[in-house]
């Protein structure tokens, strides 16, 4: 998805949607075509710096241009990185306005969300603001700033605050407010754009116009987890917190067998039913092909947490590398993930939860062993604990999300990035099957997380 609420690259009717990885490629543009988008680029070309632009000949083009999954990356003609909002405003009035180009186009960040275009990518690196109001406890941030950037400033100018805070470090700002948000503290505080968090936005309107969306209420409610074509974000206020900085988590490493999947299955079930669960508790699982991590998060301290995750604790041969950081310290450890950018083709599939059953955990613990020892590159990793209904109700922001959600179980298939086009095919079938395989009748297709959408997603059927 792309990294800001921008216009796509497809017709309005489906604004926001995740351009198709899987499509065939487009027919050849007739010559007339190609002369109109190569006079359509020269012109916007004229509207910014030559520092501004990025070509495919550059050795920035790689960096600026790619993308979380390697077939959604259409390799844009033209990559513009605005250095000041009234440049951005002018590239997007060229692109987005009423008498606009017909150049594609989309917008990015870090390339986490896959935003692509063939024609121009608009960069959003530039707006990295950042500015800690202390006595109304209010961060103002640019959208184009990465979270883990965040987490650096944020220990040098305030460590005992934190806003709702994404738990990726190399994932924009911009864009992953505006798919809904979620957080370590979402549990506790909601996602990142429920209304007490995300408290207004700067925009680029699709006409080149710079507002506050808060003047136009319709405009900031329509950036609150809907990631529909609204224009291009810069600025984000945001609430902040006071938060523990001794924070007790990391990895608990179960290796993987088929009986220790269902050990681990019984016990996270076994924590979720306890009822004990508190707001500052959250945990990953994760599986590797020879280990089951389990991320475990307590904001409550050690004592606490290691009550909270006895049940994994104790399962023997359980290696426990817990200690005590801070927000930033969690959110590092997800960093290493960042390797595996444009490595794949992936398509994802995200199941919203609400309680947990160890029968449903071990299956989807055993649907991924199976698939890799058929020779698919089948992942799964849950967020636990990771999210709640909107205390404003549901009509306070686009994502409504029921109230009974608490877990996404994130499906995920992938294949190399040359992978032949009947694999690709067969591939993105079976990860749109696998929430039926797994849950059958009881699948719920509007019950998913906005944040890991893909192209076969129905944005208007989503709860």
């Amino acid at each position: 998805m792309s990294s800001t609420a921008t216009q796509t690259t497809v017709t309005p009717a489906v604004v926001g949607l995740v351009a198709p990885s899987s499509s065939p490629s487009s027919p050849p543009r007739p010559e007339n075509e190609d002369t109109e988008t190569q006079r359509q680029l020269t012109q916007l070309k004229t509207l910014v710096g030559e520092a501004e632009l990025v070509t495919p000949a550059d050795e920035a083009y790689e960096a600026e241009s790619r993308t979380w999954s390697s077939g959604k990356n259409k390799s844009p003609k033209l990559v513009v990185r605005p250095q000041t909002i009234e440049s951005l405003a002018k590239v997007v009035k060229f692109l987005g306005g009423e008498e606009s180009s017909s150049l594609e186009f989309d917008v990015h960040n870090s390339g986490a969300g896959s935003a692509s275009a063939k024609d121009v990518l608009v960069s959003t690196r530039a707006f990295r603001d950042f500015d800690f109001d202390r006595e109304n406890e209010v961060l103002t941030i640019g959208a184009g700033s990465l979270w883990g950037e965040y987490y650096e400033q944020m220990r040098k100018v305030a460590p005992e605050y934190s806003v709702v805070a994404a738990a990726t470090p190399f994932i924009g700002v911009g864009g992953s407010v505006i798919a809904g948000g979620f957080s370590l503290m979402s549990r506790e505080k909601g996602c990142i754009s429920d209304p007490e968090n995300m408290l207004d936005a700067e925009i680029v309107k699709l006409d080149g116009s710079v507002v506050w969306a808060s003047t136009e209420p319709d405009l900031l409610w329509g950036l609150r987890g809907g990631y529909i074509g609204l224009g291009v974000v810069t600025k984000l206020k945001l609430r902040a917190y006071k938060y523990p900085q001794n924070i007790w988590g990391g990895h608990i490493i179960v290796p993987r067998t088929t009986e220790k999947e269902r050990e681990v299955a019984h016990a996270v079930a076994e924590i979720d039913r306890s009822g004990q669960i508190e707001r500052r508790v959250f945990a990953l699982l994760l599986l590797m092909p020879d280990a089951i991590i389990v991320n475990a998060f307590d904001a409550l301290g050690e004592e606490h947490g290691r009550s909270t995750f006895a049940p994994v604790l104790k399962i023997k041969g359980a290696v426990d590398a817990t200690r005590i950081m801070d927000l930033g310290g969690f959110a590092a450890m997800q960093a290493p993930a960042e390797f595996l950018k444009g490595k794949k083709q992936v398509w994802w599939n995200p199941l919203a939860l609400g309680q947990l059953s160890e029968e449903f955990l071990a299956k989807t613990l055993d649907w991924q062993r199976r698939k890799v020892a058929a020779g698919i590159d089948a992942a799964v990793m849950y967020e636990l604990w990771g999210t709640r209904g909107p205390s404003a109700g549901q009509a306070a922001s686009v994502w409504p999300r029921p109230d009974h959600v608490q877990h996404f179980c994130m499906l995920s298939m992938a294949t190399k990035p040359d992978a032949p086009t009947h694999e690709v095919d067969e591939t993105r079938r079976m990860i749109m099957e696998a929430p039926h395989e797994l849950l059958g009748d009881e699948y719920d297709h509007s019950l998913v997380a906005t944040s890991a959408l893909d192209e076969f997603h129905d944005v208007r059927s989503v709860s």
